[in-house]
């Protein structure tokens, strides 16, 4: 029975990896609506076998702060539909729900820093395939989006993926230094963040530029701090990596990234600026409650300059406007919370889990995150990573 309990611990944990990687590499959305995705089928493996082995040995891990946070701001958002201005249509619920879970899921299997290890490296070599298809698309001229010269990897929102992959960073700077991975892994981590820059000017990202600044100073401190030999190798590759640049025709999405400091006052944030007017005044006549979550864009349609139905592109307004003081509250508190979990050794994983939950939180002023698997993922690594046990021999 214990050869059986151990096997299926194994397979969810690869499994897990897989999903892990799914995040930042691959969205392959199905013809059938309800199921959505394959990283959701995917997904749907991971809890069985997780449910599996949790059967198997008979315990869970017991939770974190940060789990009971998760799970009552999922309580919260699903209650929501009661008073939902438009309670016949409010779509994320199963969304949030999800992502609460996965907090618990890779929790519970993510015990050790090997394993907390393997999985920021799965989500690194997840990244490397939007990282590919990304550059494939900018070689085929494939647009993002019809009206403007932006790439992304097949399946991926621009913004969305340059903020995705910009989070990876610090995982990259953690890992590269660690001497117990392999050559070809150390490369591969040591080349990410040079690699996601390339993608960020492709995607035309302004607020992933913006967000990605605090984990490319960390990047430089750390190959600074590392020797010369790493100083010489990072700046070869960047030599090389600006030379071949030029060798591209960048001239559009530089000149976009360029536009940051004026984009305010040229083109009201890309129309962020009203769609947030709309979203402060919708909060404005439901200030107890909220208007109910997934409820925005319904709520503010008639009023956010554009009328169609947009999403806020700001997380915390979202939240505010949709779930009132309490459901922000509880968001507050669940970040807070993942803040406070960060390992206190080793530094720099500590380092390196702070730096991505600042990237994300400035990222998510220009994007609707908060019921994205992208967020919910980050927060189960961090608190994974800050209580992972010693290791203990378990096998990866």
């Amino acid at each position: 029975m214990r050869n059986v309990s151990l096997l299926l611990q194994n397979l969810a944990f690869w499994a897990s990896l897989a999903l892990v990687g799914s995040v930042p590499g691959l969205f392959m959305p199905l013809a059938d609506t309800t199921l959505g995705s394959a990283n959701r089928i995917l997904g749907g493996c991971v809890v069985l076998l997780w449910l599996a082995s949790v059967v198997s040995r008979g315990e869970i891990r017991k939770l974190h702060l940060v789990h009971w946070l998760a799970v009552s701001f999922s309580l919260w958002y699903t209650l929501s539909v009661l008073w939902s201005v438009v309670p016949g249509d409010t779509p994320f619920p199963l969304n949030v729900g999800q992502g609460a879970a996965l907090t618990v899921l890779l929790w519970d299997i993510l015990r050790t820093r090997a394993r907390v290890d393997a999985a920021f490296q799965a989500f690194l070599l997840g990244g490397y395939i939007s990282i590919v298809s990304t550059a494939q698309n900018f070689l085929n001229g494939a647009s993002a989006r019809h009206w403007e010269k932006r790439f992304a990897g097949s399946g991926f929102d621009p913004n969305d993926i340059a903020l995705l992959l910009a989070i990876g960073i610090p995982m990259a700077v953690y890992l590269m230094t660690r001497r117990d991975r392999p050559i070809f892994l150390q490369v591969l981590n040591f080349a990410y963040p040079i690699a996601t820059g390339f993608v960020v000017i492709l995607t035309g990202s302004r607020g992933a530029l913006l967000a990605a600044i605090p984990a490319y100073c960390f990047f430089l401190v750390t190959v600074l701090r590392l020797g010369r030999a790493w100083r010489f190798a990072a700046l070869a590759v960047v030599i090389g990596a600006v030379i071949g640049a030029t060798q591209l025709n960048l001239g559009e999405p530089i000149q976009r990234l360029a536009s940051v400091a004026s984009s305010s006052s040229d083109d009201h944030l890309s129309g962020r600026s009203e769609i947030w007017n709309a979203g402060w005044n919708a909060y404005g006549e439901h200030p107890l409650l909220g208007v109910g979550g997934g409820a925005f864009a319904r709520a503010t349609k008639k009023t956010n300059g554009q009328e169609q139905e947009l999403i806020a592109h700001n997380t915390y307004l979202s939240v505010l406007t949709e779930l009132g003081p309490v459901g922000f509250l509880l968001f507050i508190a669940l970040i807070l919370a993942v803040w406070r979990s960060a390992p206190k050794q080793p530094t720099l994983l500590r380092h390196a889990c702070l730096i991505m939950l600042i990237v994300w939180g400035v990222g998510v002023f220009a994007l609707s995150w908060e019921f994205r698997s992208q967020t919910w993922l980050l927060f189960a690594l961090i608190v994974a990573a800050g209580e992972a046990e010693k290791p203990m021999g378990v096998p990866i």
